[in-house]
């Protein structure tokens, strides 16, 4: 799909436990990143910019190879003595599909809106696409969008 559309993918979840204890919260987002001239996402470009965000807010980086969905699991345990922590999880764009896990220290909580703040920063984005809000389209584009994305599911699946 990325070269269909000549586009990158940069995946972003967050999740965090609600004030209520059985109740949790989880986004996950797929933005794509537009091909400058042709070339994928400079990855190491993003890198940079999402670990100094994750500095800015007191965030761990914790770089990630190709672990199965148990070995991330394991990775975000070790990373809080509850063994529930919250966390964001992204995939940068670019041919090195760069995996982060970042997670909170003892003082610092997970912003709601930090992986939106990383792809508006990132692709020089105007500051109002920070807020959801601003970017909401109608219920017909939204309806035509994902028809448009099933088709091309669909044949990416077929190739």
């Amino acid at each position: 799909m990325e070269s269909q559309y000549n586009s990158d993918v940069v995946v972003f979840e967050r999740w965090a436990q609600m004030r209520s204890s059985a109740a949790m919260h989880m986004q996950v987002h797929l933005v794509g990143v537009p091909r400058e001239g042709g070339k994928p996402a400079d990855s190491q470009k993003w890198l940079e910019q999402v670990t100094t965000m994750a500095d800015d807010h007191e965030l761990k980086v914790h770089k990630m190879g190709r672990y199965s969905r148990d070995e991330i699991e394991g990775i975000a345990k070790t990373t809080s003595e509850s063994g529930t922590p919250p966390y964001i999880y992204m995939q940068l764009p670019g041919p090195n599909k760069v995996r982060l896990l970042l997670t909170p220290t003892r003082t610092s909580s997970v912003p709601m809106n930090f992986g939106r703040e990383a792809v508006v920063k990132c692709m020089g984005l105007p500051t109002e696409r920070l807020e959801w809000r601003s970017c909401q389209q109608s219920t017909e584009e939204e309806t035509e969008l994902a028809r448009k994305l099933k088709i091309s599911f669909e044949t990416a699946k077929r190739h």
